[in-house]
């Protein structure tokens, strides 16, 4: 009876946090990129995309398309939120690195 409660409670803690979920990652602080600001990226495109967007981030010259795991590496997320976004990589790599993390964890949800 009471792990049926606690149960219970629980899916519905989850279910909470799924419909509230998000991709939007609203940054700390305007970020300021080529004469415009931020302060947030969507990166619900990642659902659009293809093997191919992985396959091709992953061998971006950089020889990452071997390792062990890739599809984690901070440089392979960057070029797929990149790619969902419509954004240069380059906006991506000149955030704040606690803007970064928060977006590399949020893109690994759509892996």
């Amino acid at each position: 009876m009471i792990g049926e409660k606690m149960s219970k409670e629980l899916e519905k803690d989850i279910e909470v946090v799924e419909k509230n979920d998000t991709a939007v990652i609203v940054f700390d602080e305007p970020y300021k990129w080529e004469g415009k600001e931020y302060t947030s990226v969507d990166i619900s495109n990642m659902k659009n995309l293809k093997g191919i967007d992985l396959i091709e981030s992953l061998d971006n010259g950089n020889g990452l398309s071997t390792s062990v795991n890739g599809e984690y590496n901070i440089k392979t997320i960057m070029s797929l939120v990149s790619r969902a976004t419509g954004i240069p990589v380059e906006f991506f790599e000149y955030l704040p690195i606690k803007e970064v993390i928060k977006i590399k964890y949020k893109a690994i949800r759509f892996l």
